[in-house]
């Protein structure tokens, strides 16, 4: 029995979308019975074709988009992940802080399933290094002074910020996010890695807004 991968259909999209040229007749040529051609600019048919292969996504009801970097991407539905948050990730200036956290929206966004899992696992290892973001205080002495910025010195809003820290942390050293030995809980449904996922970068979300020098 023949099987079909439902996501070659997208990489013919990519491929296209790559590749696509308008062309201008130049003139016939009657001998052979064909017109000579040129080939224009790309970017105006690569634009017709993004609207074209987009319409046909909303229509049909599939979260995906043709992007501007001409691959295609899910539509994030219901996610912390958001236009302003994405800018926040790139004006950090910790080159290593903001290398994982853009590689964990990069595969957060990606079309293919089981790169979810990924971007969680790039997500944890972003949110250990923001720990110690205000080197050279110990990881500790970092994460304090973290949670004290972002809860502008509220004690009631600080406990609530200390509270997800330990947890967040203790979610990722026991499933199968940052550790992958034997023993360690298995995550098996992919709600629950996009869960996972959201939850996390609610917190860096927050704590990157306002970071000092």
């Amino acid at each position: 029995m023949t099987t079909f991968d439902p996501h070659s259909i997208l990489d013919l999209i990519e491929i296209i979308g790559e590749n696509c040229k308008g062309n201008e007749k130049i003139y016939y040529h009657s001998f052979c019975g064909h017109h000579h051609l040129k080939l224009l600019d790309t970017r105006n048919i690569f634009k017709d074709f993004r609207e074209a292969i987009n319409t046909k996504f909303t229509v049909t009801g599939l979260l995906y988009e043709l992007t501007d970097t001409k691959k295609v991407g899910r539509v994030i539905q219901h996610s912390t992940f958001s236009p302003s948050v994405e800018s926040n990730i790139k004006s950090i200036k910790e080159q290593g802080l903001n290398d994982l956290l853009n590689d964990a929206c990069n595969l957060f966004k990606s079309r293919e399933p089981k790169n979810t899992k990924f971007a969680v696992k790039y997500l944890w290892h972003a949110f250990e290094r923001l720990k110690t973001y205000y080197a050279p205080l110990d990881k500790k002495e970092s994460s304090d002074k973290i949670i004290n910025d972002m809860s502008c010195s509220q004690e009631e809003i600080k406990t609530i910020f200390t509270d997800e820290f330990d947890k967040l942390t203790k979610i990722g050293n026991k499933f199968t996010i940052r550790h992958s030995e034997i023993g360690i809980i298995e995550i098996n449904d992919q709600r629950h890695y996009d869960y996972f996922f959201n939850r996390c970068l609610a917190l860096i979300a927050t704590a990157i807004q306002h970071p000092e020098e």
